[in-house]
């Protein structure tokens, strides 16, 4: 959580487009959107950027992420943080780390909307995802 330290469990899933920067394709970029759930049922979308480059013999990966959260419930002091980090990707255990920081631009959060459901548009939360692409991930926001 922010401010914390706290390491915040959780699975995800999403779309990512991915790309190889190199001829060689150890590095690649990718952007995308991934849907987040706590272990307490909380959800959250994040927007995210990344760049990795990929040990070719032991398929490590070590890059950074630049994503914005649009979060909910327990999750939304996250509600609109950009944030800045670092993605370690281990194969072993088919997952990836990220440390996260949130990224002080001096220009305020969002607050909180308060109108109800009935005149909130439509959440792309609640848009059908075909990916079978799943993975686990634990994540880490300090502020510095």
């Amino acid at each position: 959580m922010p401010d914390t330290g706290e390491t915040i469990p959780m699975t995800n899933n999403g779309t990512a487009f991915i790309s190889p920067l190199t001829e060689s394709g150890e590095t690649v970029s990718a952007y995308g959107k991934e849907n987040v759930f706590s272990e307490d049922g909380d959800t959250s979308a994040i927007t995210f950027y990344e760049i990795v480059r990929y040990n070719p013999t032991t398929l490590e990966g070590k890059g950074l992420t630049i994503a914005v959260f649009d979060a909910t419930g327990s999750l939304a002091p996250f509600n609109g943080m950009m944030v800045v980090g670092t993605h370690e990707e281990e194969p072993s255990i088919h997952g990836a780390t990220f440390t996260l920081w949130e990224w002080e631009s001096g220009i305020p959060l969002p607050t909180m909307n308060t109108t109800t459901m009935e005149e909130s548009p439509p959440s792309p939360m609640n848009t059908t995802n075909n990916s079978n692409d799943t993975s686990t991930a634990a994540g880490i926001i300090t502020k510095r």
